[in-house]
């Protein structure tokens, strides 16, 4: 999903001109936020990020992961 008119406090557009691509997930966001990071490579830090989070929540609540009706994997 785009957002038309995704800028910065001085007005300066957030996805760069250069990283701009329509056929790329989040035309280019991650890219011009992010330097050197690909979507790709966000994604699998990011995912990698909410299992650790999962974990850490799970040694402190008792869960019934039967219950649970999503897979992370």
């Amino acid at each position: 999903m785009m957002h038309y008119d995704l800028i910065d406090r001085n007005g300066t557009p957030v996805i760069l001109k250069k990283w701009y691509a329509p056929n790329q997930p989040f035309y280019g966001l991650v890219e011009s936020c992010y330097d050197g990071i690909t979507y790709d490579l966000f994604y699998d830090q990011l995912y990698k990020l909410s299992k650790e989070l999962e974990e850490y929540l799970l040694s402190y609540f008792t869960v019934n992961i039967k219950s649970i009706r999503w897979n992370w994997d």
